[in-house]
């Protein structure tokens, strides 16, 4: 049998959405019906592919493009504002407040989420749902209604945990973190606490809702029985961290839908007259506030490579960093990066997983500043096969940054490099349908 009528379910987030409609894009090539469920800011976005829109509203925050310009209810937006000054501490000040955060986000309003996914399984009658992995309420949603569906997890593999690891504690650091034995057994204290009253919460509502089903043992470990997609590659030293428990594991390597630079773009690069390196930063929809960062990668690059060509995702710092741009200092709120990426010889960027594997995939070194949340595992891995360098983004000087790109258009060449863009290449998402359908033989209970 085959899966023909797939929902894809996807929260009010940019970075999570765009892999989401790849993915579905490449369900509705395969010949299923499908369905995006999610916020009516991306109708659109879905019905320009083709594909039908269900709106379902999953959670209270967004960012729908770039995080400081998203609608946002005043609580939550001091919310935002906290975060990027924890930011300005390091990566243990940055992690706690995500987890003090993620005591009262992770569920909103469960009873409501039940009823609407209810709802929408009784309108759209799917086979099979694939849910993104932070959408816990969704999630928690189909278990109690016992509706098969495939996880998706837009980030880390350590997103769906095992072993010891812990939700909110990265797995592993670059070399240039040294964390405290203290800070860091603290974090994870905080982290467990959270991880308790947050299975105390799902249960409570499976009691209420589903009494005949068992409680979870975690509520962040709760995830398909059937399969997860990882937006990942497979490193081998990574798998040997991922318990399988029977259920399939399919490391997409990347889920993106591939861009032509629009003609305006194509012109403005060719009237750059530029001999250096063409260097791209960005540091994704949320982190783009760090207008200090921005300004100190641009100046450091303006100094070891005043030839260079230097494109900057400045999000909603584009206005207090306009005094830098040039003729070859281009600075926009918003970038192709996807059509842009196979003009540049270095990406600058936080280590978010787009920007990790869409990089990879293009075959572009990178030097990560990781911040927060997934960063920090995403840059360890990406440093320990040779495939970007780290730098502390609050406090790397300029000959740091410097010296960390001419080692990367050094040893653009290096053999990891290609060898794990090749494997990027070879999967994507219509390797993950393929998987799916393969998959869809088996029982769905």
């Amino acid at each position: 049998m085959r899966y023909q009528n797939i929902v894809l379910i996807s929260p009010p987030f940019y970075s999570h959405f765009q892999p989401m409609l790849a993915l579905a894009a490449a369900c509705a090539h395969d010949g299923a019906r499908v369905t995006v469920a999610c916020s009516v800011a991306f109708a659109a976005q879905v019905q320009a592919q083709e594909i039908h829109f269900y709106e379902l509203n999953i959670t209270r925050n967004a960012n729908t493009g770039i995080a400081q310009r998203t609608d946002q209810s005043r609580s939550e937006a001091e919310r935002l504002n906290a975060f990027f000054e924890a930011t300005r501490h390091g990566p243990i000040a940055t992690l706690r407040l995500q987890s003090e955060h993620r005591q009262h986000d992770m569920l909103t309003d469960p009873e409501r989420m039940l009823a609407d996914v209810g709802q929408m399984i009784q309108a759209l009658q799917p086979d099979i749902c694939i849910v993104d992995q932070l959408s816990y309420a969704v999630t928690l949603a189909l278990y109690c209604l016992q509706q098969p569906f495939l996880t998706y997890c837009p980030g880390h593999p350590t997103y769906v945990p095992s072993g010891t690891q812990l939700f909110g504690v990265p797995y592993a650091w670059p070399r240039e973190f040294t964390i405290a034995p203290e800070a860091l057994s603290d974090l994870r204290a905080l982290a467990q606490q959270v991880d308790t009253k947050f299975t105390s919460l799902f249960n409570s509502i499976i009691a209420a809702h589903a009494p005949h089903l068992p409680p979870v043992v975690s509520a962040f470990r709760l995830c398909s029985p059937l399969a997860v997609l990882y937006t990942y590659p497979a490193f081998p030293h990574l798998l040997e961290q991922i318990e399988s428990n029977g259920i399939e594991r399919i490391f997409m390597g990347a889920c993106f839908q591939r861009e032509t630079l629009p003609t305006t773009w194509r012109d403005r690069l060719l009237a750059v007259e530029a001999s250096g390196p063409r260097i791209l930063i960005a540091l994704g929809t949320f982190l783009s506030a760090r207008t200090d960062v921005l300004e100190r990668c641009i100046c450091a690059i303006g100094d070891a490579y005043p030839q260079a060509l230097c494109i900057v995702a400045a999000g909603g710092s584009a206005e207090a960093l306009a005094h830098l741009s040039s003729d070859r200092v281009i600075i926009e709120a918003f970038i192709p990066q996807k059509g842009l990426l196979p003009s540049m010889d270095v990406v600058i960027h936080h280590g978010g997983n787009n920007s990790f594997t869409e990089s990879l995939y293009y075959g572009k070194p990178a030097v990560i500043l990781p911040f927060s949340s997934d960063q920090f595992s995403i840059a360890h891995d990406a440093q320990r096969c040779g495939l970007a360098a780290c730098l502390d983004p609050n406090s790397f000087t300029a000959a740091d940054l410097a010296a960390a790109i001419a080692t990367l258009l050094r040893d653009a060449a290096r053999a990891d490099l290609h060898t794990w863009q090749a494997h990027v290449q070879e999967r994507g998402p219509s390797y993950a349908v393929r998987q799916i359908q393969a998959g869809a033989a088996l029982p769905l209970t």
